[in-house]
């Protein structure tokens, strides 16, 4: 086999160079043996051209798997975006691209091209791929460092059957994941039958998507008052996943321990799961509201199908639009949705009624229809206070009905504002701790109810089961029977749920105090 000269290595020294700096700012992964097995490939000699440029089409090939490799996205996401860009409207394609072709991005390419044409004049460049792949060598077999490390790959040192997993390691952490989902199995959450004389009172789920923690921060609303007027505020809720249809799956089954990812998309032995069914056997009516058609992503079917809701969608005739969405559907106006909504129940002869209602309104890449419509940051802000506003007018609204409710605020997942070095801004692929950690909320009203003691707060790591809790124990302790409750008594001893979180392909942890990732379910980093 022979090899020919550094210097054939051509502009594919670009490549390697930009992946080497990349990998020494702790962008991405380096696959060292892939990446110097591709570039002793483009150094073989070929005679011919259909040869040469054979080489050349493997070449790509090698080199847009590794580059894909590097970045650790998973597989199935990779297959997701790509097909859900064809029912993007081309705005928004071209928005989320420039996301990828960022002005720092750019610049700092343009300066390692331009530093490289100088280099080149006196060094050949190939001389300095090989010196950085060396260099990537003695990083990652810890002989140096990094000045800002990447996200390291778990070691997978076998252990002993008489030993203890490292902590940290591939095999304690798919032993852990293993065991998290063996214990959730054995969980579960029974309704009592209520007393006859018990005052009958109605379930609201308010499902947002799009709303985590840190992207209120980030817009700069922490201080919203609507924020002051639940009772009851969970600090440490898990969503689970960092997409709609799991994540409202998975509140609709809200009476079970966690499921991993893979069961969702069954019905198979989850019947008694259902909090609807659950509710509807207990004689609750059931109600299903949205601000937009439920098309996108077969939303509306897994609602249907997995979640137990057989409720159709309430009527949208004669509600006003609002913003126009991502793929060019029409969102209508959250508070004539719920105006709508509260109109019917008032009218209803049902005792005690159930109902979701799910708002896109702060979808990654909706424009408000009318005035100035933003982007971005300013976008989500000016989207998320309107939607703000809309919610406060409700829960007035709901006080003024005088109809005994519980109100729930559970968001499906964050919008992912910020982003991080794994993730740009708006990318949800991997369930990651800004994305999952959700601001959940219960506020009870009912006529002359008054809490007694302040807002309780919430502090143990949880999930869905602890909602269905709140709701076991808001039937046993009888709230709307009396003239005041206690939001801390309600609070207390509500079930606690390790941070596990999962999409399709990735899986997200946090184990005594460390996130880890996974994007092949066996090997894991630190994130």
């Amino acid at each position: 086999m022979n090899f020919g000269k550094l210097n054939e290595l051509g502009n594919w020294s670009h490549y390697f160079l930009i992946k080497v700096a990349l990998f020494f700012l702790g962008k991405i992964q380096f696959h060292i043996l892939g990446n110097l097995a591709l570039a002793l490939f483009l150094l073989l000699q070929i005679k011919g051209r259909t040869g040469r440029l054979l080489r050349q089409f493997v070449a790509a090939a090698a080199a847009i798997f590794l580059l894909y490799h590097d970045a650790q996205i998973p597989l199935s996401a990779a297959a997701t975006t790509l097909t859900n860009l064809a029912e993007y409207e081309w705005w928004y394609t071209l928005e989320v691209l420039l996301r990828y072709l960022t002005l720092k991005i750019l610049l700092f390419v343009a300066l390692l091209c331009a530093a490289s044409y100088y280099i080149s004049r006196y060094v050949e460049l190939s001389i300095i791929v090989f010196a950085g792949l060396l260099g990537v060598a003695f990083v990652q077999s810890g002989i140096i460092a990094t000045l800002t490390p990447p996200q390291k790959t778990i070691p997978t040192k076998q252990v002993a059957n008489n030993t203890k997993p490292q902590l940290g390691s591939n095999q304690s952490l798919n032993s852990y994941l293993q065991q998290f989902f063996q214990n959730e199995q054995s969980r579960k959450i029974e309704f009592a039958e209520s007393s006859p004389a018990t005052p009958p009172f109605d379930i609201v789920f308010l499902s947002v998507c799009s709303l985590a923690w840190d992207d209120i921060m980030l817009a700069g609303m922490s201080e919203h008052p609507l924020l002051k007027r639940f009772d009851i505020v969970f600090e440490n809720f898990n969503s689970a996943t960092s997409y709609s249809g799991p994540a409202v799956t998975r509140l609709l089954r809200a009476s079970c321990g966690q499921a991993p990812h893979d069961k969702l998309s069954s019905r198979e032995g989850v019947d008694h799961c259902l909090i609807f069914q659950q509710l509807g056997d207990l004689g609750y009516g059931q109600a299903l509201t949205m601000n937009h058609d439920g098309r996108f992503d077969g939303f509306l079917k897994q609602l249907n199908v997995y979640g137990g809701i057989d409720s159709p969608l309430e009527s949208q005739a004669n509600i006003p639009v609002c913003q126009k969405a991502f793929d060019g559907s029409p969102v209508l106006c959250d508070k004539a949705v719920l105006d709508h909504w509260l109109q019917q129940r008032n009218t209803s002869n049902a005792a005690k009624q159930v109902m979701l209602f799910n708002t896109v309104s702060l979808h990654d890449g909706n424009r408000v229809i009318g005035g100035q419509a933003k982007s971005g940051i300013e976008g989500y802000k000016q989207r998320l206070s309107i939607l703000f506003n809309d919610l406060q007018s409700f829960i007035t609204q709901l006080e003024q009905s005088k109809r005994n409710t519980l109100l729930i605020l559970i968001p499906e997942h964050g919008a992912a504002l910020r982003g991080d070095k794994m993730q740009l801004s708006g990318i949800r692929e991997i369930p990651s701790p800004s994305i999952t950690h959700i601001p959940v909320a219960a506020k009870f009203i009912g006529p002359q109810l008054q809490r007694v003691g302040p807002i309780a707060r919430v502090t143990a790591d949880s999930s869905f089961l602890s909602l269905s809790a709140l709701i076991a124990k808001t039937m046993q302790q009888n709230v709307f029977s009396q003239g005041s409750f206690s939001p801390q008594s309600l609070s207390e001893g509500l079930p606690s749920t390790p941070i596990v979180s999962q999409n399709e392909g990735s899986t997200v942890i946090r184990l005594e105090g460390k996130n880890y990732v996974t994007v092949d379910g066996r090997q894991w980093s630190a994130y």
